[in-house]
């Protein structure tokens, strides 16, 4: 047996063979612990995650020391193509700590929609590295549950969110953009219920259905999951109950406003059908202009059961995606299904938006 040493080692009747395996397993072990020192970061990054405290953008990141040794230096914290989104301060940990730092951008000029590189600088020493992200900043408002009469009376002091209507993610042919169909949504929450009020404008309002397939005319669908992009492991049943990926609707119906389940990652538990009236409230209203045109409000309330969750606390963030769909004719020769328009990907979980509960002001 050879090991790798700074002093020679001699062996007497060895097989040629064996002893070029064994020098080349001799030079691999070496180049790898050469590759280990290059490559060791005395710290990491563990998460860089947005902050919106008493009206000000910031970002909240996790250093940890690494190999069982304390370490100091800088970060630096940028987000390209926002100038205002710098910032950068000084650490000290001990070793293998872990801790959380916070910084201030102040007034940032961004989109709760927008999905935002970030990167993280760290200098230790002679080293530095860079660590890239994306985040955006989302955040529920703490406030009181409302009445759910479809009314925004109780949601003034909540921003409301514009929804892009110059995209569209499906049949993209048959949206005309904002003429065709515009809206925009408020988030709230508390220990109850996660909470939103959506508005949408549309030049033709047609919902046929009731139940499973109101999705194929004009409503509002949302999805949704218990943890922030969760990346898929070799075990699909953990991480389908980690996930926790559900899509809710909801629809002005021939028979009043509903809210069904069309998606689910547990049948039995969490069946496809409507939600019970205790676990989720909807209040729709609903009026048109003379010249035709829909406005709808959705005034939402989701129980944290519905989503998987028993407890929630300031700061937890989920998946989240909207859409809001669109059919202008009763003849599907004509358009074959409704148009789609929201934020983020409502089918791809791992393209969800990060909403995060804020804290009370």
């Amino acid at each position: 047996t050879l090991h790798l040493t700074e002093a020679p080692q001699y062996v007497l009747d060895v097989n040629p063979d064996t002893w070029t395996s064994a020098r080349l397993a001799a030079e691999n072990e070496k180049a790898r612990i050469q590759r280990e020192k290059k490559n060791f970061r005395p710290v990491t990054c563990e998460a860089a995650l947005p902050t919106f405290r008493k009206g000000e953008y910031g970002m909240s990141v996790r250093l940890a020391a690494q190999g069982g040794r304390p370490a100091s230096g800088t970060a630096k914290v940028r987000l390209p193509g926002h100038p205002d989104g710098r910032a950068q301060f000084a650490f000290k940990l001990k070793a293998d700590e872990t801790r959380d730092f916070s910084v201030t951008f102040g007034a940032l000029d961004v989109s709760a929609f927008e999905e935002i590189p970030v990167e993280v600088e760290i200098a230790v020493g002679e080293r530095t590295y860079v660590v890239k992200d994306e985040m955006n900043y989302l955040f529920a408002a703490r406030m009181d549950t409302p009445t759910f009469d479809g009314k925004d009376n109780e949601w003034k002091g909540v921003r409301a969110w514009a929804i892009d209507a110059t995209k569209s993610s499906d049949l993209g042919q048959f949206h005309e953009g904002a003429k065709d169909m515009r809206g925009d949504v408020r988030v709230g929450w508390n220990d109850d219920y996660l909470l939103f009020f959506v508005r949408t404008e549309d030049d033709v309002f047609l919902q046929q259905e009731t139940g499973y397939k109101t999705w194929d005319w004009d409503c509002v669908q949302m999805g949704f999951t218990k943890v922030y992009r969760h990346r898929n492991t070799n075990n699909m049943w953990l991480d389908s109950l980690t996930r926790c990926r559900t899509e809710l609707d909801f629809a002005l119906t021939k028979n009043g406003p509903e809210m069904f389940r069309t998606m689910t990652w547990d049948p039995k538990g969490y069946p496809k059908t409507f939600i019970d009236p205790d676990k989720g409230k909807l209040g729709i209203v609903q009026r048109k202009d003379a010249d035709g045109r829909t406005y709808t409000n959705y005034e939402i309330g989701i129980k944290w059961e519905v989503l998987g969750l028993a407890k929630v606390s300031p700061g937890e963030r989920l998946g989240w995606a909207i859409a809001l769909l669109d059919q202008d004719y009763l003849d599907r020769t004509v358009q074959i299904g409704p148009s789609k328009t929201g934020a983020f990907a409502l089918k791809d979980p791992m393209k969800f938006g990060m909403l995060t509960l804020g804290e009370a002001e």
